[in-house]
């Protein structure tokens, strides 16, 4: 590793440590830990693309969130997947869609990827509003 290297590392480190003003260095660490464990999965995974390695950052997309999504009614789950940081990228409205086997194609964009997922949600309480009224018949 060259030294250049090093030096943009610490720099990254130190503004990181900056936003934690005068806390212990472990204290900062395990918050930083425990906020990545919950939020996020950093996928270390490298991808060459024009000479240049990637990092891909995805979401964790687990049955707690996707119970989550389906408490919320339509406008506000437009509204999360809008200001939801996991969900700004079109590659993750693909990762939540596939994963609610919800069929969908490159070539759509990120609005349409939203209206489908909300959509999605709109169908499976509508299709539980007439399973609860065939079951009180």
């Amino acid at each position: 590793m060259k030294s250049s290297e090093i030096v943009i590392i610490l720099k990254k480190c130190a503004k990181i440590l900056e936003l934690f003003d005068d806390i212990p260095l472990t204290e900062a660490l395990d918050k930083l830990y425990s906020l990545a464990q919950k939020n996020t999965k950093i996928d270390l995974r490298t991808e060459e693309q024009n000479g240049t390695a990637k990092i891909e950052k995805t979401c964790t997309i687990d049955d707690a969130l996707i119970e989550q999504m389906a408490g919320m009614n339509s406008e506000e789950l437009l509204l999360f997947l809008q200001d939801t940081t996991a969900f700004k990228s079109k590659a993750e409205l693909m990762n939540l869609a596939e994963k609610l086997s919800i069929t969908s194609s490159k070539r759509h964009n990120i609005e349409t990827l939203r209206h489908f997922i909300v959509t999605y949600f709109e169908r499976g309480r509508m299709d539980q509003i007439f399973k609860n009224e065939r079951n009180a018949e």
